[in-house]
Order: C-alpha cells, then structure tokens, then sequence
C-alpha cells in the first residue's frame, strides 16, 4: 500500500472506485450511498481503516498472494506482477471514477488481464468456496472491467489460515455496467448539486434494553480493544453459523431417505450423520394452571429449590460496521 499522501487520498475520496461502487449499488458493508456524499462533500471526514484486521491481511499477505498466483497458474501465465496501489487508472468515458487494480498477469499469448486479490476471514472464504463470489466482489470486478476498458478478470480468493485459493474468472456484463455507471452519473450529480441522496440502512441493529441507574462510561485502551475483539468474533460468529446452516440442508439435501449414512471420499470416511424423528416435547404452563387453581401455589413452592445467585452477561453492538 502507498503512504496515504493527501495527493493520493484527495484522488481516493474525489472518485468512485470499486468499493464506492458496490456502496451505490447497496451492496458493501462499510459505504452507503449517504456515507460516500458526505465523504466527497467533505462533511464528514473519512475514517483511517488502515489497522483493521481485513485491511491488514490485504496488505501483509500480499507477497504470499503473488507467491500462491505463480504456483497456481505455472504452465499458464508468464508473468504476475504487482499494480502500483499509487497509480489510479482512468476512463474517458467516465471521469468520475477510478480503479486501482491489485495484480496483472500475462498469459504465454501475451494477452495481459486484471487480478484481484482477496484475504476474507475463513469463514467468509469458505462461504465463496461454497456459494461463489459475494454481491460485492461481483459489482467491484465490474466496476474495474468498465474502467480498465477490459473484458474479463479473474477473482483470487486466499485462505489466511490454509493457504488455499480460488480463482473466479468474471467476465464484462455491458448491460449491468451500462445500469452501475448511470447510477454513479446519478449520484455524481446530486454530489455537484449539493443534494444528498436518500439514507440506506446498511445494518438494522438490534436495541439494547431500557436500563435504570447510572451508566458507566469507559474509554480507556484497554477496554476498546476488547470490544472490537467482541465485534470481530460475533462477525466471525455469524459467518460459522450461516455456512453450517448451510452445510446441514446441503448435507439432508444429498441423503434422500436414507436416517443414517456415511460420506466417503473413495476408500476414507469423512462424515457420518444421524436423522432422526422426536415426539414433540411435552411444555408445563405454570401461569395458566395457577391462574385456574391459585391454591396449588403454597404446594408447588414447597417442592421447589433456588440455586445461587448469579450475574448474566449481554452484549450489543452499537455502531454499524461502516463505522
């Protein structure tokens, strides 16, 4: 990554790039179209993002992307090198956005072609792995296709933990493209004319409870950098539980009828897996039975037994991710 000059970041922030593009397009956690106005009006400064975990992985892991590349395409591709992340490309036909592409890579028929390459958590990996590219990655590679005037590019997804890859070839969509840049002309223009566009949500949060007493407010280092661990492992916590939902319908999917099987990779067992059919489980109303016999109360405490007190834990997030 470039020393973040005022050059550069009055460069980044006066253009639409490919994650501004996907932000447009409702489609990207951290930008909302609101969000990206207030940027380029300079209403609202940009946050430096360059410490977050996902940036961090982009960037330190970027020698083993290429390394991972050149074994991957070996046979294939020539030459892989680099994009200087301080040099934006252009369109004449669009002049209010840019792209900074991640890698280029030269086929032995000398045709050259874009790469971008990813470090998503490895539970965001293995949902591409499963499912395919994000909503977001898609409109990204879009984006850089139309301004690097190309006709396809190829996604390098890494796992930060395995070390394995995906590559996702995306080819040009000129109707989607011809539909993303009118929505940026469109935006671009109420930018000019000081008219901020409609607020998306990006995340509905859920509301903390309603609280008496006195709230404690703490704001040392300490305690910042514990909530933005709970913030990172509740994101990697949702993550795990949409691919293992989604692993479990896949998995009743292949079974058909069968209650009890086994999932073999030639002669070696991988999973073994149970279906079973329960009798509902019986429910005690105790309102209601005390409601019809109030009397019963008396009976039932004396058959009852309270354990130690203890204190619960809740938490809730209260900022966006865009944030």
């Amino acid at each position: 990554m470039p020393d973040k000059t005022p050059e550069w970041l009055k460069e980044y922030n006066d253009h639409i790039g490919s994650s501004r593009a996907a932000g447009l397009m409702g489609k990207c956690r951290f930008l909302d179209p609101l969000k990206i106005y207030r940027y380029m009006r300079h209403e609202e400064e940009m946050p430096d993002i360059s410490g977050s975990p996902d940036v961090r992985r982009g960037t330190m892991f970027e020698p083993v992307a290429l390394q991972l590349l050149k074994e991957a395409t070996a046979g294939e591709v020539v030459k892989i090198e680099a994009h200087p992340q301080d040099s934006f490309q252009y369109h004449q036909d669009y002049p209010w956005a840019n792209a900074l592409p991640d890698v280029w890579a030269t086929r032995k028929n000398g045709e050259e072609y874009p790469i971008e390459v990813k470090w998503p958590r490895p539970a965001t990996f293995r949902r591409i792995q499963m499912g395919g590219l994000l909503p977001e990655n898609s409109i990204q590679g879009q984006h850089q296709l139309a301004i690097l005037d190309e006709p396809m590019l190829e996604f390098c997804i890494c796992c930060c933990v395995t070390l394995d890859i995906i590559i996702v070839p995306v080819e040009r969509d000129d109707t989607f493209i011809a539909d993303m840049m009118q929505v940026q002309s469109d935006f671009m223009s109420r930018v000019k004319k000081g008219l901020p566009p409609s607020a998306k949500v990006a995340e509905v949060l859920p509301e903390p409870p309603k609280f008496t007493g006195e709230m404690t407010y703490i704001k040392s280092d300490e305690a910042i950098a514990a909530a933005r661990a709970w913030i990172e492992a509740r994101s990697i916590e949702t993550d795990v539980k949409e691919l293992m939902a989604d692993a479990v319908a896949r998995l009743k999917a292949v079974s058909g009828a069968a209650t009890t099987y086994e999932i073999q990779d030639g002669d070696t067992p991988l999973t073994r897996h149970y279906k079973k059919t329960q009798v509902g489980r019986a429910t005690f109303d105790r309102k209601s039975l005390l409601l019809k016999y109030p009397d019963l109360q008396k009976i039932i405490e004396k058959f009852e037994s309270r354990g130690n007190p203890f204190q619960t834990f809740k938490s809730y997030r209260l900022t966006p991710e865009s944030e």
